[in-house]
């Protein structure tokens, strides 16, 4: 089988030659014209026409080759990446993102898998002057995943989608928050509560619990990271979730709580005391989960004041008498400290009126 194996740049001349590649996945590769090149230079190509058309090819064939490897995935995810990175206007870059976006329409969730998953790898190499086209390229993500999973048929396909879709978050994002992925992992978060959260809730009010429980579980890591700033949006994100369920009890005493929901928020409730009440917790995350913990156990009262006496929890530690406690036994060691350097200087001074007398 003879094929065109081309030899310089994406938009050069260059000269073709003859090449008899049995190897070569010919599936895979896209007509330019009179040149043969694979879909990964095409989609990066300097040339909004080259660019378009090997998109154009890209789905054709996603349609025929559905099942992509990892490997797979992250290469073909590497090309597509500097697709948008090449479009320049803005209507062009709002149009190319949406067309990448809507390939997941046939690969589904590994396709937005290996989304998050390249744009954590290259998220260090943006540069300023891109960097809004990729948070619109995250958003859209976002809006498509909700898509998915919200056109799901039954209850448990429901359950099932939005799970594989927060495990996704969780394991390329949320995990690789002390490192490549603190800046994508913060975004995410400041859209967990209004586009997330909001938008399952409104859809599927039904499924209040189940939402809730599955979107709230991967904050609890974040909360316990080492890393300063996720514990801090991760700890605002639980509050906002904290604080409508008050307001939902509040000035309405005829407000009751499913039971389902009730056990949740207990749960909610214990596992933020184990969080804060374990030795081994990071101290700048201690005094959060001790906050959250309280503003839990409020949540309780108001909802569920029956409940709350037969679930009775002792009172975690005052994190503040703690920090009191250190900073006093810090003071008391600087004052014994400065006392014997004190001490010191006065007895040289002894000694040399002695040697002078």
């Amino acid at each position: 089988m003879k094929m065109n194996k081309e030899k310089g740049g994406d938009d050069g001349g260059g000269e073709e030659e003859e090449s008899t590649d049995q190897k070569a996945p010919v599936a895979k590769k896209l007509v330019v014209g009179k040149r043969v090149t694979t879909f990964a230079r095409a989609l990066a190509s300097s040339r909004k026409k080259v660019r378009d058309l090997a998109l154009e090819a890209l789905q054709v064939w996603l349609n025929k080759h559905d099942n992509l490897s990892d490997v797979e995935m992250q290469k073909l995810w590497k090309a597509l990446f500097y697709y948008i990175w090449m479009a320049d206007k803005e209507t062009e870059i709002e149009k190319a993102i949406a067309r990448v976006v809507g390939l997941s329409d046939i690969a589904g969730m590994p396709f937005i898998r290996g989304l998050f998953k390249c744009m954590v790898r290259e998220w260090h190499g943006i540069d300023r002057l891109r960097i809004d086209k990729y948070y619109l390229l995250i958003n859209e993500a976002l809006d498509k995943s909700l898509d998915i999973i919200l056109s799901s048929g039954s209850k448990e396909q429901f359950a099932e989608t939005l799970s594989e879709f927060v495990a996704i978050l969780d394991e390329e994002v949320f995990s690789k928050s002390g490192k490549e992925g603190k800046g994508l992992t913060l975004h995410l978060l400041e859209k967990w509560t209004d586009k997330v959260l909001k938008t399952l809730l409104d859809r599927r009010p039904k499924a209040t619990t189940e939402i809730l429980a599955i979107v709230i579980d991967p904050l609890f890591d974040l909360l316990s990271s080492t890393d300063v700033s996720s514990p801090k949006k991760a700890s605002q994100v639980l509050d906002s979730v904290l604080s409508s369920w008050i307001k939902s009890g509040e000035g309405n005493a005829e407000t009751e709580i499913r039971p389902p929901r009730a056990v949740l928020l207990f749960a909610v409730r214990t596992k933020l005391f184990n969080m804060a009440s374990d030795k081994d917790a990071p101290e700048n995350s201690r005094e959060m989960l001790y906050a959250l913990w309280n503003k839990s156990k409020r949540s309780c009262d108001l909802l569920a004041p029956e409940e709350t006496k037969t679930h009775p929890t002792r009172p975690l530690p005052d994190p503040s008498s703690k920090a009191s406690q250190k900073k006093r036994k810090l003071e008391a060691k600087k004052k014994r400290k400065q006392q014997r350097q004190k001490n010191g200087t006065q007895q040289r001074k002894d000694v040399e009126n002695e040697g002078g007398q």
